[in-house]
């Protein structure tokens, strides 16, 4: 089997890199290898203790936190293996997820496989909310209608990607842009299941939408495409968060789903427009922790 690493970026994730390390463990990968950057919790204690145990682990730190893109930069260039799958420190894989993942790597026209990101906590308006965003991308990508990747989980192949701008503020995305530049396919396997906790109240909601559509805006300018989304590309989904509707919960979910992603559209225009450090929007969504 293609020997494979597993790329972690942290920052303060004690609460769940201790799982998230052990489930990987389980998996038939032969690096674990994670960047902990500007964390002041016990992340790295916690990681260090697992090392000890198993060889794979590799713990690199970063004494200030310098943004995900530059984790990401990092993690591609010190893998050690050609395949190589990109995860957070606080999702969980379902078992297999490895299998999933990397079979479809062993066709050379394929660049990267976007895994399936399930909610943890689909319970209320925010939790249905998440629900329906999974929902969304979930057909998206069956569909082939947009096919991208989410940080949360996906494979690579070593080489095709040597940097992200450290500016951006949609990595995933980024990658997935700049994989299909270099002539290669991006595949989706929702058998490559991971749980994604999301937010709990509106301001996170707001700040993590907000930073990922300023993301879009300067996909869209730096690179002229006409392939990132739009305020009124969202809408072309709207039947799919319509079976909600029923529901005590829907009912209100899905009206106000469509007012907060119009706010943060027009904030993230705003702020594409205003802040010159875009690594500022880089702000944790603290209901998820």
């Amino acid at each position: 089997m293609t020997p494979i690493t597993v790329a972690i970026a942290v920052h303060n994730e004690e609460n769940t890199i201790k799982k998230v390390i052990e489930l990987w463990q389980k998996e038939p990968v032969d690096e674990i290898l994670i960047i902990s950057s500007g964390s002041t919790d016990n992340s790295n204690k916690i990681i260090s203790r697992l090392a000890k145990q198993d060889k794979r682990i590799r713990l690199v730190t970063e004494p200030k936190k310098k943004g995900k893109p530059h984790a990401i930069n990092k993690l591609l260039t010190l893998a050690k293996h050609n395949t190589i799958i990109m995860t957070d420190g606080d999702v969980y894989i379902e078992p297999g997820a490895t299998r999933h993942l990397t079979q479809h790597l062993k066709n050379k026209n394929t660049g990267i496989v976007a895994g399936h990101p399930i909610p943890l906590n689909p319970k209320g308006i925010f939790g249905l909310w998440m629900q329906m965003s999974c929902d969304i991308l979930h057909e998206k990508r069956t569909k082939n209608i947009e096919l991208d990747v989410t940080g949360n989980l996906y494979a690579i192949k070593k080489g095709i990607i040597k940097k992200i701008p450290e500016n951006t503020t949609l990595d995933d995305v980024y990658v997935a842009h700049e994989t299909k530049k270099a002539g290669y396919k991006i595949l989706y396997d929702p058998e490559a299941k991971v749980h994604v906790k999301g937010v709990k109240n509106l301001h996170d909601f707001i700040t993590q939408k907000t930073r990922t559509r300023v993301g879009w805006h300067q996909l869209r300018h730096a690179e002229n495409t006409k392939t990132a989304r739009t305020p009124t590309g969202e809408l072309t989904y709207i039947s799919q968060t319509l079976k909600y509707l029923p529901t005590p919960t829907g009912i209100i979910a899905v009206p106000t789903y469509y007012a907060a992603n119009a706010a943060a559209w027009l904030l993230a225009w705003w702020k594409y427009k205003t802040e010159k450090n875009y690594l500022k929007l880089w702000k944790p969504a603290k209901s998820t922790k």
